[in-house]
């Protein structure tokens, strides 16, 4: 298994399949002006992701914290899930794997 880090520079593709949700309640106060587009369905690929279903966010598969999408840099190919930050994202290998 690879837990790929990226950096989201330009336009996302659409394609692909599946992951997360994000609730409004949690994000900034610039949410209330231009709206949530709700719910992003997304394929993390090597390097890269796909959005299947446009949203704005998708959720950390760890602590439940929302990412914005321009935001999301951690993920597992394999897990198909999105990390809020690099510890989060060891600490997920580590509860799938558990090293010793």
């Amino acid at each position: 298994m690879r837990l790929d880090a990226a950096r989201v520079i330009g336009n996302v593709t659409c394609t692909g399949s599946v992951v997360t949700v994000i609730s409004e309640t949690s994000m900034n106060r610039f949410e209330k002006f231009f709206g949530l587009r709700g719910e992003a369905k997304v394929r993390y690929l090597n390097g890269e992701f796909q959005v299947v279903s446009p949203g704005d966010f998708v959720r950390c598969a760890v602590t439940g914290e929302p990412i914005l999408l321009s935001d999301l840099k951690y993920w597992s190919v394999e897990l198909q899930e999105a990390y809020v930050s690099p510890e989060v994202s060891l600490q997920r290998y580590r509860q799938v794997y558990r090293e010793g």
